[in-house]
């Protein structure tokens, strides 16, 4: 039975959303849409208090209020242009939210795994486990640990996914599945990048977040998902340092970056501004420079296989001469990802609109791939588990009862009428 899938990417400049409906034979595009967040002014009088004064604490709650409101008011525009139109929506948990750590194991099997990756994983981070959900994925034989298994192992508090899950319901979004945004990237590597025999990575560069997930080619199966993780730079520093430089506004940085924004290399030739609008757009991309390199080295050093080429996508990742400029940068092929498919053939979408909708296309494939090609993860697990899941178990529960019932009831009569008749020969 089709069903319509929603991958909807909440991120801090805008949210996107690309429905999808899912089939055995595959699935199709139905549409995408994006409605920009409206900017966040806090008004610091309104939060004031009797002195003229604002507490930290008083301006943090200020900026959280007015980020929801925009967030509600960016998802009630969506649905009221049916881009929401569907039940079956996929979203990633916030990036700073998420932990994670690498182990090794000597087996596989999920019951073992889940028995001892509680403890293991406690061993690493500063919270119980017991406040944790829980989920993991296997990564490949061990570099470090002959003889064992990598397993990427990732949580999120009790607390944190409970808030998000009631700020989305109150917009009316109540995802199947919160899963973690960087590693859905390799939803988007084994349905784009299927042929590719050499390690490499996808880079999704948003507003506020950098996503980094690596990659090494198995021959005949899905890619093996190597390190991922997130950091927290991304288009923001880029307008940032040129609101600095130019001495402008926020609003007139960001529109420069988007339309005439590109960074100098060696086989371009820009005027006096251009080239000081480059440099300070360069100073805003340090952080991320540096990043990519450690997160590269850490990567190398964990699999013994050195990411050799990367692929942008994310809304930050349209800027003029980014993958020539992060390619010297970091001594890499850097190109971006190609957005191109069958299934994706079919959308209207603007010149360059496709890498921003990368991650609501990889969220979107969490359920629209085929079950080997993707990568399961889901934190609404447990007490967290949406209610048409608990629903098919309790259906499950109580049809497993009335069978359990009936076969008593067969076995009983079957024994009843052996008594009666060894009853009557004796």
């Amino acid at each position: 039975m089709a069903q319509t899938i929603i991958g909807l990417d909440i991120g801090n400049y805008s949210v996107k959303a690309l429905r999808l409906e899912g089939g055995y034979r595959g699935f199709t595009v139905l549409g995408y849409d994006e409605e920009i967040l409206d900017t966040v002014h806090v008004d610091i009088g309104a939060v004031a208090d009797g002195e003229g004064e604002v507490t930290e604490a008083e301006l943090e709650d200020a900026i959280h209020d007015a980020e929801d409101a925009a967030l509600h008011a960016a998802l009630t525009e969506l649905r009221a242009r049916g881009a929401l139109d569907g039940d079956h929506f996929v979203v990633a948990i916030p990036p700073d939210l998420v932990l994670s750590a690498t182990m090794a194991f000597p087996f596989t099997d999920p019951k073992a795994l889940a028995a001892v990756i509680p403890l293991n994983f406690e061993e690493r981070i500063p919270v119980s486990v017991n406040d944790l959900v829980l989920d993991h994925f296997v990564v490949g034989p061990s570099a470090s640990s002959p003889g064992q298994t990598d397993v990427t192992v990732v949580a999120v508090k009790f607390d944190d996914l409970s808030v998000f899950l009631d700020l989305w319901g109150a917009s009316g979004v109540d995802p199947h599945h919160v899963v973690m945004g960087d590693a859905a990237l390799a939803n988007l590597a084994n349905y784009l990048l299927s042929d590719l025999t050499e390690p490499f990575a996808i880079v999704d560069i948003g507003h506020r977040f950098t996503r980094v997930a690596c990659f090494e080619p198995r021959e005949g199966a899905p890619h093996s998902v190597g390190h991922v993780r997130s950091f927290q730079t991304g288009g923001h520093e880029v307008t940032q340092s040129l609101m600095r430089t130019f001495d402008c506004t926020y609003q007139q940085a960001e529109h420069y970056k988007h339309t005439r924004g590109q960074v100098a290399v060696d086989t371009i030739t820009l005027g006096a501004a251009a080239v000081k609008a480059s440099d300070a757009m360069k100073r805003g991309l340090d952080t991320s420079v540096r990043e990519l390199r450690r997160t590269f080295q850490a990567h190398a050093t964990a699999r013994r296989a050195p990411v050799t080429r990367v692929f942008l996508c994310g809304g930050a990742s349209r800027l003029g001469n980014l993958g020539p400029y992060l390619a010297s940068e970091l001594g890499v092929a850097v190109e971006s990802l190609p957005m191109a498919s069958e299934e994706l053939s079919t959308l209207e979408r603007e010149p360059g609109e496709e890498l921003g909708m990368s991650q609501a296309l990889a969220l979107g494939l969490r359920d629209a791939l085929p079950a080997e090609k993707r990568l399961p993860l889901n934190f609404r697990t447990g007490r967290f588990r949406h209610q048409e899941a608990r629903s098919w178990v309790r259906e499950k529960s109580v049809g497993m009862i009335v069978l359990a019932a009936l076969f008593l009831c067969a076995l009983g009569s079957v024994l009843g009428s052996h008594y009666f008749a060894v009853s009557e020969r004796h």
